[in-house]
């Protein structure tokens, strides 16, 4: 009889709750998948050259002033007014090239 109530016993074993001790941490599950990854920065070089500057080396392409006066905050199209208003003074040559595009 021994025997037999042990082979129960440890059977049940499985289905029994385990008792969690104050202070500490469950136990993870036997099956637990580690789901944890480090992953390294990419940087690609080649993402910036899209952007052209203007040939007196402002900042801001003059094309994309001209995109930003259509911008729907008014604090954005302000500075792109500004912006352009700067280019116009400085260099009359470029400022004639552009606002015969913007037409």
């Amino acid at each position: 009889m021994g025997k037999s109530s042990k082979k129960r016993k440890a059977k049940n074993a499985d289905f029994q709750k385990t008792k969690i001790k104050v202070g500490k941490d469950r136990a993870p599950p036997s099956n637990a998948t580690d789901t944890s990854f480090t992953s390294k920065g990419l940087t690609v070089l080649s993402q910036f050259h899209h952007v052209n500057e203007s040939d007196d080396g402002s900042e801001k392409p003059v094309k994309l002033l001209f995109t930003n006066l259509r911008n729907s905050s008014k604090t954005v199209r302000q500075s792109a007014l500004n912006s352009l208003k700067e280019a116009a003074l400085s260099s009359a040559t470029q400022a004639a090239r552009y606002l015969g595009k913007a037409t």
